[in-house]
């Protein structure tokens, strides 16, 4: 396992010009999360600095364009072909062609838009008591919750990018990513981070259901699906929560 090949996976950063096998790449999984964390402390840092100069509604327009280019718009990209293919076609091999169109349909437009207003509503309504908590938080989560849709399912295609994926997910990925993931929310949330890693889990699995009972299986770009939703999910709901009080010594404690 290649924690750099993560990295280069993950987002546009190039420490090297030969790029990673897609082997290698399909081992790093155990470090996607670490991956997210790095992208949660950019944003932090971000965010210290453009909250000294700009109004929060556009500090949350700057991140969320930060964090597409940082991480290649892959994910983004990934969701649109999925919204196309899921809720475009009207049979599993329909589904799946729809997926490889690289044009995006109207479905795709509107995953889109509906994925990105939600992070940026959830960063507008963070408050300073959980805000770090949640920039920290939410591209780990993220990061987990694929590494889990690609462990609990089936790859839909008899080739493709997801099938070494799926195969090297046992049990490295998933227990070192989970070991990251548990070890971040706790560390942030206290007995509460518990509930969040849970709660994204829980969303991810039932992603992942609904698109293998569309599919008969996962894709990437159903992948991609599931990781942009429990990122946008994720900061909406602290938010949410911190703001009626929700979170109180459970989260917080």
């Amino acid at each position: 396992m290649n924690p750099l090949c993560a990295l280069q996976f993950l987002t546009t950063v190039r420490l090297w010009r030969t790029p990673c096998s897609l082997t290698q790449v399909a081992e790093s999984q155990g470090f996607f999360a670490p991956v997210g964390l790095l992208l949660g402390l950019l944003l932090v840092g971000f965010d210290r600095a453009l909250s000294k100069a700009l109004p929060i509604e556009a500090v949350a327009v700057v991140l969320i364009v930060a964090l597409v280019l940082i991480t290649g718009g892959l994910h983004l990209e990934g969701l649109a072909d999925a919204c196309d293919g899921l809720f475009g076609g009207h049979t599993r091999d329909e589904r799946l062609a729809i997926m490889r169109d690289p044009r995006v349909g109207v479905y795709g437009v509107l995953g889109l838009v509906a994925v990105l207003g939600l992070k940026w509503a959830g960063l507008q309504s963070l408050t300073s008591t959980v805000r770090v908590e949640a920039l920290l938080l939410a591209p780990v989560l993220s990061r987990w919750s694929m590494v889990v849709a690609i462990a609990a399912f089936p790859y839909a295609r008899t080739e493709g990018l997801g099938r070494d994926f799926h195969a090297k997910a046992w049990p490295w990925g998933v227990a070192l990513s989970g070991a990251t993931v548990l070890a971040v929310a706790g560390a942030l949330l206290g007995f509460g981070g518990l509930v969040v890693v849970g709660a994204a889990t829980g969303v991810a699995l039932a992603l992942g259901a609904y698109g293998v009972g569309k599919l008969g299986g996962l894709t990437g770009d159903t992948y991609g699906g599931v990781l942009e939703t429990v990122e946008a999910l994720s900061l909406l709901a602290v938010g949410a929560a911190a703001q009626r009080g929700w979170l109180g010594a459970l989260l917080l404690g």
